[in-house]
């Protein structure tokens, strides 16, 4: 299966988690956590999503509160494979 690279609003990489997480969306956000204790993305403004078996719901995602968009590569959606996450 690939992952889609999304975009997400500045500094709210955790509130798009948690909204794919209540829509049942399979995600990754590799967090770091400082000396000090706080834990931030390590690639901050992005998360990635699993391509789920059937219709993506490409408005589904794009409207969650935390999220700006897919990133692009012309008209083409950039997608990771497994291996790559």
């Amino acid at each position: 299966m690939n992952w889609f690279v999304v975009r997400t609003k500045p500094r709210q990489e955790l509130k798009a988690k948690l909204n794919l997480e209540n829509q049942g969306f399979t995600h990754y956000l590799p967090e770091l956590t400082r000396d000090n204790g706080k834990i931030e993305a390590l690639f901050p403004g992005y998360i990635f999503i699993k391509n789920q078996a059937g219709p993506t719901p490409f408005d589904k995602i794009r409207s969650t509160y935390g999220v700006l968009n897919y990133v692009r590569f012309g008209e083409y959606i950039a997608m990771l494979t497994d291996e790559v996450i």
